[in-house]
């Protein structure tokens, strides 16, 4: 049942797509918005690299968590990787990359480096929620969007966890990663932890403020920010290179409720992906030349295995 709701959804948002393209698209104005918009260098620079700091500030709150002698440049890549592969992969498992790029590391092992990967994504869920949440009191947007966003949230929660559970089923996983959840979240740490966090997705959500400025959309700081929320949120339905289908539905129907045109919602939805695609195809390049992986040692992880480490 809970299989067939989550195709369910998938579909319906894909479909969504479908119908807004043959409903809106128009080549010749998408075109023209196309050209407008990179005619503003200075926006496009100022988003690359307030969307660069959203990485760096995960990758600072993950080396944080983890807390072993491991290089910074290894949260990064691996941040990269994650990016890359769910931009080429139909389904979103750029988090297994995540997850065995760090386990490479003596220090770290593979059920720490996985234990790491659920906590932060699930932070990054939680603070998606409050700023959705916050954002829709803020607009008095109908409380349905509060409720579909919590059962998007409640829904994301139990995936990772059923995650978890299928790779380690001991109780000694339990009492060991609970005391580093514990440890990590005490005190400054955990308050740096969570601030980053938040941080990293205010900034990312000036690709979304800074297309609509080029476009000459009207779009609030607040409202850009709960938009973004709201469409990575729906990654949650990713089932596409990039979740192709998904974020452009969910970001058209978000900037419509906020008040921007359908028009002007849909062609937003498009230049805004089109960028993030952009971006990670040239931060793939970059970590693979930096940091170059097999395409068999990708297999290996998205099973669930680390090389040399199959048994721990």
């Amino acid at each position: 049942m809970k299989g067939l709701l989550l195709i369910g959804a998938r579909l319906s948002l894909f479909f969504s797509f479908v119908v807004l393209c043959f409903t809106l698209f128009d080549w010749h104005n998408v075109k023209g918005k196309f050209i407008e918009f990179f005619s503003h260098p200075i926006t496009l620079i100022m988003m690359s690299l307030l969307y660069g700091l959203a990485f760096l500030l995960r990758a600072g709150a993950w080396k944080l968590y983890v807390n072993k002698k491991v290089p910074f440049s290894v949260y990064l890549y691996a941040l990269f990787y994650s990016l890359f592969i769910n931009h080429v992969m139909p389904l979103k498992v750029g988090d297994a990359v995540r997850i065995g790029f760090l386990a490479k590391e003596k220090q770290v092992h593979w059920d720490e480096a996985v234990h790491s990967v659920v906590v932060m994504r699930l932070l990054d869920y939680l603070v998606l929620g409050l700023l959705a949440g916050a954002g829709s009191l803020w607009l008095g947007i109908n409380t349905s969007w509060n409720v579909m966003f919590w059962i998007l949230f409640a829904g994301g929660f139990f995936i990772i966890l059923f995650y978890v559970l299928g790779i380690q089923r001991n109780k000694g996983f339990f009492e060991k990663h609970f005391q580093i959840l514990k440890e990590a979240f005490s005190g400054k740490k955990g308050w740096v932890i969570s601030l980053s966090v938040a941080v990293s997705w205010v900034t990312e959500s000036f690709v979304v403020i800074g297309v609509t400025q080029a476009l000459s959309v009207k779009l609030m700081f607040f409202e850009g920010l709960w938009v973004n929320s709201m469409t990575i949120a729906g990654q949650l339905f990713h089932f596409t290179p990039g979740g192709v289908g998904t974020y452009e539905s969910v970001m058209t129907f978000s900037l419509v409720t906020a008040g921007v045109s359908w028009e002007d919602a849909y062609t937003t939805a498009l230049l805004t992906h089109g960028f993030k695609f952009v971006f990670s195809y040239a931060v793939g390049l970059w970590v693979w030349l930096a940091a170059p992986i097999q395409w068999a040692e990708i297999s290996r992880w998205m099973k669930g295995k680390a090389r040399g480490r199959e048994n721990e």
